[in-house]
């Protein structure tokens, strides 16, 4: 990935032009918003995509996710709680998968909905007895 400044440069037209091409796909001034902020702020962006989550904007939450370049453990975790929000259950299921296997634990307790869902019970159970309860955050443990 080219980082921003070289590839748009720092003039206002350069950024001007960005901003355009964003609202053109998007179409959605509050998600220019994060984007601008992850470019400033490197963590901002996994911040917003856990406030989508917490706030139940798991649609927004998906759009966040996927402007990700590098996401790490619990992005992926956090991607896959809003599709399985937003009723896509495979891809749930791989970004949960994808987290668990990035070392987030706690991605199991989600990974097991995914898969009670899907109606693979054994293998629900199977990521719940993985866990070590006494290690996990307080929000998981629950």
């Amino acid at each position: 990935m080219v980082p921003f400044r070289k590839r748009f440069g720092t003039s206002r037209t350069a950024k001007m032009t960005w901003t355009h091409r964003v609202l053109s796909k998007t179409g959605d001034w509050s998600f220019l918003h994060h984007v601008l902020l992850f470019l400033t702020y490197p963590g901002a962006m996994a911040q917003a995509l856990l406030k989508a989550v917490l706030s139940g904007e798991y649609q927004q939450g998906v759009r966040l996710f996927e402007a990700m370049r590098r996401p790490g453990a619990q992005d992926f975790r956090w991607g896959g709680v809003c599709h399985l929000h937003l009723s896509d259950v495979l891809k749930a299921r791989r970004l949960l998968l994808t987290a668990v296997a990035k070392g987030d634990q706690a991605a199991r307790v989600d990974l097991a909905t995914c898969l009670r869902f899907k109606g693979e019970f054994v293998a629900a159970r199977a990521q719940l007895d993985a866990l070590d309860v006494d290690q996990m955050a307080a929000r998981d443990a629950a």
